[in-house]
């Protein structure tokens, strides 16, 4: 199934999302340049308030972004993290693990939401992207990543541990720093989940 997924799409999964992304962001800035209106946020972001209406956002979501800077930095490290993942683990799973982080990131946002009775639209890759790195921390810890400013390389485990810490410390300060921690620690625990369970297959498959 998985050569059927690389045959219908060579230029590569992770690629195509940071495409679709980028797309996207040009559309809303052209939308919001000629017709001083943005459709995109208001119908593609995610509005819990609204979620029974648009539906589709809990999926759309992820691939719409505030502003040039929150656009760049996550398709930046997307694109690096996710070439890898679908490197080692070939597109289906990696797209399995993309997608089910970023939805799990929707629906935790979502309850959260409705539990501190704050309905401000999210919108971005961030939990998928936290669920890749989850992910390929598990698969091949090995990695190391730098941490910008601090120059010094580290492993990815230890990278997603502290920033893990810094969304559970600013969890309660949500609506204060603008983002969507919840969503974070969904995608984490998913790709955590996901990449422990595809290790734990590789590993067995390797001593068969």
């Amino acid at each position: 199934m998985d050569d059927y997924v690389k045959r219908k799409n060579p230029f590569g999964w992770n690629n195509t999302i940071i495409l679709i992304c980028l797309i996207i962001y040009i559309i809303k800035i052209i939308c919001l340049y000629f017709l001083k209106f943005n459709p995109i946020d208001i119908f593609l972001a995610l509005n819990p308030a609204y979620i029974l209406l648009m539906p589709w956002q809990i999926l759309t979501s992820i691939f719409v972004h505030a502003d040039f800077w929150h656009l760049f930095i996550n398709m930046f490290v997307l694109f690096f993290f996710g070439s890898e993942l679908e490197r080692r683990l070939g597109s289906k799973k990696y797209l399995t693990i993309f997608f089910a982080s970023g939805i799990s990131g929707s629906l935790a946002y979502i309850f959260y939401s409705f539990l501190t009775n704050h309905f401000i639209p999210a919108m971005g890759a961030s939990a998928a992207i936290f669920g890749v790195m989850g992910a390929l921390a598990m698969i091949a810890p090995e990695t190391k990543v730098i941490i910008f400013p601090i120059p010094i390389p580290i492993s990815i485990r230890f990278a997603i541990m502290i920033f893990a810490l810094y969304d559970l410390i600013f969890l309660p300060f949500t609506y204060g720093t603008g983002v969507a921690h919840i969503s974070h620690l969904a995608g984490l625990a998913v790709g955590l989940y996901f990449g422990r369970r595809y290790r734990v297959r590789r590993i067995f498959y390797g001593y068969y």
